[in-house]
């Protein structure tokens, strides 16, 4: 009887835990994950509002930025990325400008993007480099618009 006391204290226990730990790791995502996605989400919506696509280097711009976005997404909510212990978000360190054109600041959100997303912590599934080859094939069609738009 006695025995069966401590089993079933034990297994309560070990259930209580798995369960807080769980709970525990919601809500909780890698802070540069996080601030990536926020530049990411900030270049496509100055890639939705720039000038005309010449070439079809926005169009395929915003493809690249809006997979990079569900990557990132998909990234923080995977259980293979590690939990951030107080949950704070790291912002931007480099300001957007007031001046100059939608695609010139989609530029700067796609490369401080790249920024924050080099100090994310690497995953298991991989994302964090599929991410990062997005984001430069976003940068690379923003800037040959860019070239096109000078």
């Amino acid at each position: 009887m006695l025995n069966n006391k401590k089993s079933l204290v034990i297994l309560l226990g070990s259930l209580l835990l798995v369960a807080s730990s769980s709970m525990l790791a919601l809500g909780k995502t890698d802070p540069y994950m996080k601030s990536t996605r926020t530049q990411l989400m900030k270049a496509r919506a100055h890639l939705f509002a720039g000038e005309k696509d010449k070439g079809g280097h926005r169009e395929q711009a915003v493809a690249f930025t809006v997979a990079a976005i569900d990557e990132a997404t998909a990234a923080m909510k995977s259980s293979h990325h590690p939990s951030n212990v107080d949950g704070t978000e790291i912002v931007a360190t480099t300001a957007s400008p007031e001046v100059g054109s939608h695609m010139r600041k989609a530029l700067i959100h796609l490369k401080q993007a790249k920024e924050n997303l080099g100090a994310a912590a690497a995953d298991s599934a991989g994302r964090r480099e599929k991410i990062r080859e997005l984001i430069d094939k976003a940068i690379e069609q923003v800037e040959k618009a860019n070239a096109l738009n000078s």
